[in-house]
C-alpha cells in the first residue's frame, strides 16, 4: 500500500509540476493580475501569447504592441494640422504674443518644429492697434488763461528734501498766480500741513486784493485729495482743476 501510494503520488506530483511549468512559461515575470487578457506588463513582452489578444498602449487596439502601432504618426505636429486659413494665422499670431507675420514665418523655418504652413496676413488685430497707439502731444499753450488776479492758482508740493533744514522742514509748498505769475513759497515739516497753509494763504490774498480765488489747479496727490481740502473748496466756491502727477500739462 505504501509503495502504490508513493508511486501514485509521484506521478501526480510530476503532472502538477509539468502543468505549472507550461502555464508559467507563457507569461514570464511581472505579468500582473490581468495577464489573462493578453496585456504583457513585464519584461518578457508576453512571449508565448497569441498576438491577437495583445492590447496596444498607444491606440488600445488588439493585435500589436506599442512600438509596432500603425496608427502612430511619424511627423510631429505643433498643436495644429491640416490646412491653415487666415483665421488660424490670426490664432497663431495671438498664441506667440502678437508677433508679426514675418516673425511667424521665421519661427516656422528655424525655431518651431511641426508648425503648420502659415501664409497670409493676420488681419486687423484690435489688441495690436491699442498697444501701438501714441498719446497725443500736449499743446504748447494753454487753451485758457486767467484774465485777472486770483482767478487761477497753481499749487504744488515738492518731494521731501534730504537733509531736512535746521527747523525740521522737508517739503516746499508753492502757490502761483496764473495771471500775475507771483509765487508764494512755504516750508513744511509734513505733507499734512498743506491744508492749514492754504487756509492762511486764501485768507491773506483775498483780503489784500479784495478778490476771491476762483479756481485751484493741483495734481491728484493725497494731500490735495483729502475730504477736508475738498470741503474747504466747496465752501469757498473754488473750482478744482485736477491733473495727473508727473505729466507736463
Amino acid at each position: 500500500m505504501n509503495k502504490k501510494f508513493r508511486k501514485r503520488g509521484s506521478a501526480d506530483e510530476d503532472q502538477v509540476l509539468r502543468t505549472t511549468h507550461e502555464f508559467g512559461s507563457r507569461g514570464g515575470r511581472g505579468q500582473g493580475r490581468d495577464f489573462f487578457l493578453g496585456r504583457s506588463r513585464g519584461r518578457s513582452g508576453g512571449r508565448g501569447w497569441n498576438r491577437d489578444s495583445v492590447e496596444c498602449y498607444k491606440c488600445h487596439k488588439l493585435g500589436h504592441y506599442k512600438n509596432e502601432c500603425p496608427y502612430q504618426t511619424s511627423n510631429v505636429q505643433c498643436l495644429q494640422t491640416g490646412n491653415v486659413s487666415e483665421s488660424q494665422v490670426s490664432l497663431w499670431h495671438r498664441r506667440f504674443g502678437h508677433i508679426s507675420p514675418q516673425s511667424l514665418q521665421q519661427l516656422q523655418k528655424e525655431l518651431v518644429q511641426g508648425l503648420p504652413q502659415l501664409q497670409g496676413n493676420t488681419g486687423v488685430c484690435s489688441t495690436c492697434l491699442t498697444g501701438k497707439q501714441h498719446r497725443n502731444s500736449f499743446p504748447k499753450k494753454s487753451q485758457w488763461r486767467a484774465s485777472q488776479k486770483l482767478q487761477l492758482i497753481h499749487a504744488d508740493l515738492c518731494d521731501p528734501v534730504t537733509p531736512a533744514s535746521n527747523s525740521g522742514k522737508r517739503y516746499i509748498f508753492t502757490l502761483t498766480d496764473d495771471y500775475s505769475k507771483k509765487l508764494w513759497v512755504y516750508f513744511l515739516a509734513a505733507k499734512s500741513e498743506a491744508l492749514n497753509w492754504f487756509k492762511k494763504f486764501k485768507f491773506q490774498v483775498e483780503k489784500e486784493n479784495g478778490l476771491y480765488i476762483t479756481c485751484l489747479g493741483t495734481y491728484r496727490g493725497g494731500e490735495f485729495m483729502l475730504a477736508e481740502f475738498k470741503e474747504l473748496c466747496d465752501e469757498g466756491g473754488i473750482r478744482r482743476q485736477l491733473a495727473t502727477a508727473l505729466t507736463p500739462q
